[in-house]
């Protein structure tokens, strides 16, 4: 016997696992996808211009350069206010379906879902996250740069004092002359 049930419901193992065919966490992104959505809906209704660009793309089945500049422009800046200055990839894929659902003409036909070109999960360079990157540039302009580990480990050897470089240079001075003595082709150990 696998699991059996006890008086009180729970399984020999402590627990009655959930049946196998219900989908727990499709429910929630659908939830939250849904969400998005009708944030967009009602953000576009509140500004003509937006209705506008929306309604024009959608009946053209296009999304000109310049629709597509304003309209990332304002959902990203939407998205931000609802999920902060670096919302997780999830979010904006999310997102980004919600958009697909609101403007249709913004579907990409070569992908599964449709939003490779608002989000690219491989190359990083779907619409929103270019508007992101942007946005973070802008930001973090005026903050100093952090260096990286290369560059630190570099200067703390450099701000170290050498006191034995006399005796350092002798020492691989006289192991690089064992090792031509030697006839090796590759050198063995360190210097």
């Amino acid at each position: 016997m696998i699991c059996s049930v006890v008086g009180n419901g729970l399984s020999s193992y402590g627990f009655i696992p959930p049946p196998t065919n219900t989908p727990i966490f499709v429910t929630n992104e659908v939830t939250e996808i849904e969400n998005y959505k009708s944030i967009i809906e009602s953000h576009i209704q509140q500004d003509h211009n937006l209705q506008n660009l929306v309604t024009n793309s959608n009946e053209n089945l296009l999304v000109t350069a310049a629709a597509s500049s304003i309209l990332i422009k304002e959902l990203v800046a939407k998205l931000i206010e609802l999920k902060g200055t670096s919302p997780s990839s999830t979010d904006q894929k999310r997102f980004a379906r919600a958009i697909i659902l609101v403007i249709p003409a913004w579907r990409y036909p070569g992908s599964e879902d449709g939003t490779d070109i608002l989000f690219d999960q491989v190359g990083r360079g779907g619409l929103i996250q270019a508007r992101l990157r942007h946005i973070h540039k802008a930001l973090f302009k005026n903050q100093p740069k952090t260096k990286k580990r290369k560059e630190l480990v570099i200067e703390q050897l450099r701000a170290r004092p050498v006191r034995a470089w006399p005796e350092a240079r002798q020492s691989i001075e006289t192991r690089c002359a064992d090792f031509k003595k030697s006839g090796k082709t590759e050198p063995t150990g360190s210097l």
